[in-house]
């Protein structure tokens, strides 16, 4: 490889030269390579691999690259396809010309100076990808392979940014594929009464994994050796591709740099599309979402993110940060990968703890201060209190937050800065920690070490049991021999009779499980930043639906109390003013979606730690209430004749996805 003659040094701070070790590609004025992969004929571009002088790679093995834009690998996502699953796209016969990049998912961003350049380009056959190759049409180089999945919170970021060609890695003997796939609402959001999936972002990622996997060897690659990557919500999705059954064997090998990952309950994704169907005044059904365009439902999403920003930052400092170090199910993502049940039975951590991709090396990393610029509208708001002062309060140990400040001695700049830290390393390193601690202690536990296990467990599922957390106040109540109906997030039509068969004596922390104190999906805090003791329940379900699968995400109710003609409601939804108890009505929202509400009185019937049962003139069932919190929340709670129950889930009621009466 030639190096290109000197140029003048560009000066940095204090006149330093300052030149980048990474090649760019430049034309190479010759007529474009073809391939004729199993998708159809396409023919790309040569470029010339140009390093700074001194900076040529030890590794370099190839002087040019060739770049292949704008390759379907999924039909549009348009009229009936809309809010669907991908369809791989057919193979087409004529030569397509994939000289540049095509259009986008992203149509715009959240952020108002995005770090990263990345283009919108308009168009609806954005399920596409490019292909960077040192050796086009080559099907024995048998090259390794990098696909690099994108960042931008599944918001925004595009596969077309010029940060993302592959120069570099062709110069060193690798072919590289960056992907598309959809974002936002598109991407994720849950449509009311309809085959939509959840997580269709994903189903799109694994459609383009697939087409690597039958195309990549006409490209000069291996397909054997496919290496997946990404930063970011991209680092988080190749954590959930890890834990994602489907995924398997598509991939060799995972790097995830500064990995975010959701693990967004199903309940709370609905809640939050029934929420942005009212911000953008429709019905959250596929005709409503649909009579969109794809660039307004993009912006509305967007909008939608601003208004919850907004109405984020105006919460208190301290019960900000404290959402931040204390672990709960809300990430502060609008869409993004959905527990269903189904595509991705487990959260993240749960699957990897399992032995899900615990086969595949993975490369796992943080940048030390990733999100250290939060931090920056942070000191108005401390005031006179210092970093350490504002964690104790939020609920992290007064030794543990003084420790905390004094590791971090480079931050000495301002307390705003070392509270967005913590802030940072809650957000990436601690959960990072997290991953790698469930891959290590599955690889210890000799679950999956080795070829030589079992080849495979038969169940026996003419009987199921479904474990549920109850919390204290509740379990009292609670006996062998009771009844419950059972749920389940991804069968959302099936309601399952079951029956208590036992009650632990032993709190599920003090057992070592999963139970509040040990981080698991019991754990929580109630308003006063106190851990919420749970205990763990079994129920039995008889002869159960053949759809329901083992792992699957259970909602459970047991009849503690049965009260006739009355409605539950969470506890959140009442007040009191001592002589009186009262729901807030809403009677109608403004433009921005705000709530209009009218005090009722009401009677309770009977209450548990999370619901209550109530009667009153003026509110019915599918009347939505507001929560204590100052947000509405749909009319999701049981008709007449329900009554109070312990919710076996842990999910509870949140802010939006609240209980109606």
């Amino acid at each position: 490889m030639q190096d290109e003659a000197p140029s003048p040094p560009i000066s940095g701070a204090g006149g330093a030269p300052h030149v980048s070790a990474t090649p760019i590609a430049l034309p190479a004025g010759e007529e474009g390579p073809r391939v004729d992969a199993p998708c159809g004929p396409v023919r790309g571009v040569w470029r010339r691999i140009v390093s700074a002088p001194g900076a040529r790679s030890p590794h370099a093995r190839f002087e040019r690259s060739a770049a292949f834009y704008n390759i379907p690998y999924a039909e549009p996502p348009v009229a009936g396809r809309r809010f669907m699953a991908p369809v791989p796209r057919a193979r087409w016969q004529g030569e397509r010309e994939a000289v540049l990049p095509g259009p986008t998912p992203q149509r715009g961003s959240i952020f108002a100076d995005p770090a990263i350049p990345e283009p919108s380009v308009e168009g609806e056959d954005m399920l596409n990808l490019n292909v960077f190759t040192p050796v086009p049409g080559d099907a024995g180089a048998g090259l390794p392979v990098y696909v690099w999945i994108h960042g931008g919170g599944w918001s925004s970021g595009c596969q077309a940014s010029p940060w993302y060609d592959g120069a570099a890695f062709n110069r060193d003997g690798a072919v590289t594929v960056a992907l598309s796939y959809r974002l936002g609402f598109d991407g994720y959001g849950w449509v009311d009464g309809s085959d939509a999936p959840f997580n269709r972002g994903l189903l799109d990622q694994i459609t383009a994994l697939e087409w690597v996997r039958d195309n990549i060897a006409a490209f000069g690659g291996d397909p054997g050796r496919v290496t997946i990557g990404g930063q970011s919500a991209g680092g988080g999705n190749v954590l959930v591709l890890m834990a994602c059954p489907r995924a398997r064997g598509l991939f060799h090998g995972a790097i995830s740099e500064s990995g975010a990952v959701t693990d967004i309950p199903a309940d709370r994704a609905r809640s939050t599309a029934r929420e942005m169907a009212r911000f953008a005044g429709l019905e959250p059904d596929l005709e409503g979402w649909r009579a969109l365009d794809y660039d307004r439902v993009f912006s509305t999403t967007t909008g939608f993110e601003r208004h919850r920003a907004e109405r984020a930052a105006a919460v208190p400092l301290v019960d900000r940060v404290r959402a931040a170090i204390i672990p709960g199910p809300d990430t502060g993502i609008t869409y993004g990968p959905t527990v269903d049940g189904g595509l991705l039975p487990l959260p993240v951590r749960e699957a990897l703890a399992r032995g899900s991709g615990g086969d595949i090396p993975l490369l796992a990393m943080s940048t030390t201060h990733e999100f250290i610029w939060s931090a920056f509208g942070l000191a108005e708001e401390l005031g006179a209190r210092s970093a350490a002062e504002v964690m104790a309060q939020a609920g992290l140990d007064a030794g543990l937050a003084a420790e905390y400040v004094e590791a971090h001695p480079e931050l000495a700049g301002g307390e705003h800065l070392r509270l967005g830290n913590l802030i940072s390393d809650t957000m990436f390193h601690t959960p990072l920690l997290g991953w790698a601690r469930a891959r290590r202690d599955f690889a210890e536990s000799g679950a999956g070490a080795g070829s030589a296990g079992a080849l495979m467990t038969i169940a026996d599922l003419s009987r199921m049991k479904v474990t549920v957390q109850i919390n204290e106040v509740d379990v009292s109540r609670i006996a062998v021999g009771q009844r419950a109906r059972v749920t389940f997030s991804a069968l959302r039509q099936l309601v399952c009779e079951a029956q208590v068969t036992h009650v632990s004596t032993v709190s599920s922390s003090e057992a070592g499980g999963s139970g509040a104190g040990n981080g698991g999906p019991g754990a929580g805090y109630d308003g006063g930043g106190r851990a919420i003791v749970t205990y763990a329940v079994e129920l039995l379900i008889d002869s159960p639906d053949a759809s329901i699968k083992p792992g699957m995400t259970a909602n459970a109710d047991i009849m503690i109390q049965q009260v006739g003609n009355a409605l539950n409601v969470p506890l959140s939804a009442l007040t009191e003013d001592g002589a009186q108890t009262y729901v807030s009505v809403v009677t109608a929202r403004d433009e921005s979606g705000d709530p209009q509400t009218s005090r009722v009185p009401v009677t309770v019937r009977a209450r548990s730690s999370t619901t209550a049962a109530i009667e009153g003139d003026g509110i019915e069932e599918g009347t939505e209430v507001l929560l204590a919190g100052g947000t509405g929340g749909s009319g999701n709670g049981s008709g007449p004749g329900g009554g109070p129950s312990g919710d076996g889930s842990g999910d509870g009621a949140t802010a939006y996805g609240g209980g109606g009466a």
